[in-house]
């Protein structure tokens, strides 16, 4: 592999942190919730031009430490130097959105494709909610449609199906 082509993926990795710290900017300490609309969408570029399976692991892996960090910056007092290690084992929790986000999404792209995108993606990251919300695993905390606590029209969908619904809608 040429040096350039490892520096640029290098450099797309490293971009994966501060993506998924972008999207905990949509929750309440921030308060932008407008993010957790747009907020997947680097994600799902970064996935989608993934040039393996192997690649896109790594990037959903850091994008959600890098969200995990930003999203539980108030544990670093207690945690102290073990919070990198934490956000790293919780990462793990984006791996199989990403896997098949860069299943789904990578080129040529098809009608067919973008259907099952907009089905299975949201499916398995509500699964994934769904699984980390349970209490040993680390409750409901950061659950995307969390984000959406003050926007009066989101909330009435969330009257159908709670912030289940939301989170898949979001995705």
């Amino acid at each position: 592999m040429t040096t350039a082509r490892s520096a640029r993926r290098w450099g797309l990795r490293a971009l994966a942190p501060t993506v998924g710290a972008g999207l905990a900017l949509a929750f309440p300490a921030v308060n932008a919730w407008w993010l957790a609309w747009l907020g997947l969408v680097p994600l799902l570029l970064l996935l989608a031009l993934a040039g393996s399976s192997r690649e896109a692991v790594w990037r959903s892996w850091l994008a959600a430490s890098g969200f995990f960090l930003a999203l539980h910056h108030w544990l670093l007092p207690h945690l102290g130097v073990f919070v990198l290690p934490a956000g790293a084992v919780i990462g793990a929790a984006w791996v199989p959105f990403g896997l098949a986000a860069h299943r789904l999404l990578r080129g040529p792209f098809s009608a067919r494709q973008a259907g099952m995108a907009l089905i299975v993606l949201p499916s398995v990251w509500l699964t994934i909610e769904a699984l980390r919300s349970w209490k040993y695993l680390g409750g409901t905390w950061g659950l995307l449609g969390l984000s959406q606590w003050q926007v009066q029209p989101v909330l009435a969908v969330a009257s159908l199906g709670g912030v289940w619904l939301i989170s898949f809608l979001l995705v």
